[in-house]
């Protein structure tokens, strides 16, 4: 009963109520198997599908907690908590790299970070030009603008422009191998809680200068909705759908569809409801015919039906009759989730 009342971290057999179990194991075998690592060299960006509250947070656990650690290093990085940093992008290749690659990187030159450092920047925040304020006598106007003229020369000699320091940063990254040699699998969570521009930053990050390493593979949880709105704040119009713009990126996709109909919920309904199974069973249609089928969902209504059960009692409501149970779950999911409806 606990797991529905607490957040699963992991699944398992006997806490799969929803049938993301199987998808898990299935996910793991794939990544495992030798005859796919050519494959997952080529397309190293994994995206799991599902909609907000369905659960791949879960499932990316699962896998995490269940790769062959004699084959994969695994990262997890939690974005949603590291968003304010100002440079997220950045921040995501130095928290997978630390203790993996970094050290290889710096004996690259010194330059390389700091050029990765402007590089990733550059992708959320434009690359910005800080010419200042002229505030000079008219005396001084003269001898100033030699000296502006020659540090312009010494920049067009000296300095690199943007196409440059990424070739650079690719020379010297897609080759780097782990410490270990292992192959390194970085899961990204929350990536849909995140605000729209560090949504977009993150994958173009990944997708132009991460995955060039074929040593790293990405998992990573997308709600295409949320990438929707994101495009759509960026952009200002719907021009580009999520579908297609994912399209481009991913080229291995897992889409998460939560299964109520599974012999581990009709127990857990049973064990909240206390009703017999074939009640428990007329519950369990009743959701799925009512299309309300989110993992997240359906706890939120149960947590709180179990909770309302003592105050249902003194108030001389038999919660034995199925039909006062469907009747209030119901009113659970319109308060929550329909409140208009509700209130009607």
């Amino acid at each position: 009963m606990k797991e529905l009342i607490e957040e699963i971290k992991e699944i398992n057999e006997d806490n799969d109520i929803f049938g993301s179990y199987q998808k898990a194991k299935s996910i793991c075998n794939f990544l495992e198997l030798d005859s796919n690592k050519e494959l997952l060299e080529k397309n190293n960006l994994l995206a799991i599908y599902g909609p907000w509250g369905s659960g791949k947070s879960c499932l990316m656990k699962t896998i995490y907690n269940n790769l062959d650690h004699n084959k994969f290093d695994v990262v997890w990085f939690d974005t949603w908590k590291y968003e304010k940093d100002d440079n997220l992008a950045y921040s995501l290749f130095k928290y997978i790299g630390k203790d993996k690659f970094f050290d290889k990187l710096r004996e690259k030159g010194s330059n390389v970070l700091s050029n990765a450092y402007g590089i990733f920047k550059s992708l959320s925040k434009g690359v910005e030009i800080n010419l200042g304020i002229l505030n000079f006598k008219p005396g001084e106007a003269l001898d100033e603008a030699e000296n502006e003229d020659k540090k312009i020369r010494e920049n067009i000699n000296n300095q690199k422009c943007l196409w440059e320091k990424i070739e650079e940063f690719e020379n010297a990254f897609q080759d780097i191998k782990p410490n270990n040699n292992k192959r390194l699998v970085i899961f990204l969570d929350d990536l849909d809680r995140c605000e729209s521009e560090n949504i977009i930053t993150l994958i173009s990050a990944i997708k132009l200068l991460l995955s060039i390493n074929k040593n790293i593979i990405f998992i990573i949880g997308v709600d295409k909705n949320a990438v929707t709105l994101a495009l759509k704040n960026k952009y200002g119009n719907d021009y580009n759908k999520a579908d297609e713009y994912l399209e481009k990126i991913f080229s291995i996709t897992f889409d998460l569809i939560n299964n109520i109909q599974t012999k581990n919920f009709l127990t857990y309904i049973i064990q909240i409801t206390e009703l017999d199974e074939n009640s428990a069973r007329l519950i369990l249609d009743f959701f799925e015919s009512i299309q309300f089928t989110n993992a997240r969902h359906i706890k939120k209504v149960l947590r709180k039906y179990y909770l309302m059960k003592i105050y249902l009692k003194e108030k001389d409501i038999d919660i034995k009759d199925r039909r006062n149970v469907l009747l209030i779950l119901y009113l659970i999911i319109l308060n929550i989730y329909y409140s208009d409806e509700y209130k009607i």
